[in-house]
């Protein structure tokens, strides 16, 4: 399963912003045929719907500047440009932070073009 998060209850069915989260077995028929690009990219990190996934994913919901200009928790809108840097500097600290997560084994940060077929 996956756990969204929809802060401002605008995107999601069913949630409001007392609730913003939902749970949804994103790798069930339905889902699959009825959102297939949103569940394409899990599955270049190995994740089946026949078989387990042993780990954890993030998929940062980057938004347009016209989204941040109209979003109620910030306006500020994050460039390709700086968002490499701070993963560049959040891959410089890893090394540090590593040290203090007793089940974290790996961090990786991959990035998939639009227009590429894998990550």
């Amino acid at each position: 399963s996956i756990v969204m998060f929809d802060p401002q209850a605008k995107y999601l069915p069913n949630v409001n912003p007392a609730n913003p989260g939902k749970r949804i077995n994103f790798l069930s028929d339905e889902i699959q045929q009825n959102f297939p690009d949103q569940i394409a990219p899990y599955f270049s990190f190995g994740v089946r719907p026949d078989k387990s996934f042993d780990g954890t994913l993030f998929r940062l919901p980057l938004r347009t500047s016209e989204q941040a200009r109209s979003s109620r928790l910030s306006s500020h809108f994050c460039s390709p440009t700086e968002l490499r840097a701070l993963l560049e500097a959040f891959y410089e600290e890893c090394a540090h932070t590593l040290l203090f997560l007793k089940h974290v084994h790996s961090i990786e940060c991959l990035h998939y073009p639009a227009d590429a077929k894998e990550p």
